[in-house]
């Protein structure tokens, strides 16, 4: 799957609906979500907790290993989202 596939992939949305019935995103719109946080929250952003949970960043790795990429840590899942992004903001 090419990079820029990646930020395709569909990811729950830890905005909306409940825990039962939470509808997906995909992942470059996680991404949106998650820089608007930064922005809305400026000097008391957490990034430990950006959506009131602490283990958001393996949600991201399960869904890379879903699709079938070899996520071991989180560097792995870093090297993937970053490249990503990179390439489609032209970086």
């Amino acid at each position: 799957m090419p990079l820029l596939n990646i930020l395709d992939l569909p990811i729950l949305n830890p905005d909306r609906g409940t825990w039962e019935n939470k509808p997906t995103i995909n992942l470059r719109q996680y991404f949106h979500l998650l820089t608007i946080r930064v922005w809305e929250e400026g000097e008391e952003f957490s990034s430990k907790r950006p959506f009131g949970n602490s283990d958001w960043q393996s949600d991201v790795c399960e869904v890379l290993e879903a699709a079938g990429y070899s996520v071991d840590n989180y560097w792995d899942a870093t090297v993937l989202i970053t490249e990503a992004l990179k390439n489609e903001a032209g970086l």
